[in-house]
């Protein structure tokens, strides 16, 4: 155990702004406090309040081949497959990538098999990676509590962030979500010294500073929220920055994402 100047445990956080480098997890013994998977716009987002409304369960998919295959397996009467490409609903699912569609009324009881451009495909990823969680501005403070308990009570003093991207490019709402995290972590640690980062983390809140007072506004100018907006879903971005508005931790059980109890 690795501890910092001030006699607290030193935590160290490692932040990626694409998610290639994830499967080089997989090839090492690395067992951090935890993984953290990000996708504001929009599935990390959806995937956290499908959860909150009662879905069973959030199945995620890399396409449509594996979708349907998962979906041919199941009770059909419980079962709903959602999901986008190109912030386009795919034709014969029952939802989209909206967060507001995964209401309690539609979700409630389901497992919802989630395929889209590109959280989907990280979430998929992190399936076989122990506490690998889904964090979004709308649990930010659950993450955080997950974290620092575990600080508490686990050897190890790693957590990893992993942002989807957009098109496997930066993407400039996951990495402001990164800094948002830790700038939290350090809130609640008392100081910045108990905290080791790499270059992407202090990147990471480098620029959550700079725009953490326009937030909302300067999300809907970056090239995704310019998109989004563009394909009507503009809502889906104010409600995609609201901090704290479900309390849930959503973590792999190996096959999906469930809620952390």
């Amino acid at each position: 155990m690795i501890w910092g100047s001030s006699g607290v445990k030193l935590l160290t956080i490692e932040s990626y702004f694409i998610p290639f480098i994830l499967e080089k997890f997989y090839e090492t013994n690395h067992n951090p406090i935890a993984f953290v998977g990000v996708d504001i716009l929009r599935a990390g987002t959806t995937l956290c309040y499908a959860l909150h409304n009662g879905a069973k369960e959030v199945i995620p998919v890399v396409d449509s081949n594996e979708a349907m295959l998962i979906y041919n397996r199941l009770d059909r009467e419980s079962v709903l497959l959602g999901g986008e490409r190109n912030c386009k609903k795919i034709e014969g699912y029952h939802l989209g990538n909206s967060p507001l569609e995964y209401t309690l009324e539609k979700v409630y009881g389901k497992s919802i098999i989630l395929n889209t451009t590109n959280g989907s495909a990280l979430f998929k990823m992190g399936l076989g990676l122990k506490n690998f969680l889904i964090g979004s501005f709308i649990n930010i403070s659950a993450i955080c509590d997950f974290i620092l308990q575990r600080i508490k009570t686990d050897e190890n003093n790693k957590v990893i962030l992993f942002c989807s991207g957009n098109n496997s490019a930066f993407s400039f709402e996951d990495a402001i979500f990164c800094g948002c995290l830790v700038d939290l972590l350090i809130q609640k640690l008392k100081g910045k010294e108990n905290i080791k980062m790499n270059d992407a983390t202090i990147a990471a809140i480098q620029l959550y500073n700079i725009h953490k007072n326009n937030l909302l506004e300067f999300t809907k100018s970056t090239e995704h929220g310019r998109f989004l907006i563009e394909q009507g879903f503009e809502k889906d971005i104010d409600f995609s920055l609201q901090s704290d508005f479900v309390p849930v931790v959503p973590i792999s059980n190996g096959f999906s994402f469930v809620i952390y109890k």
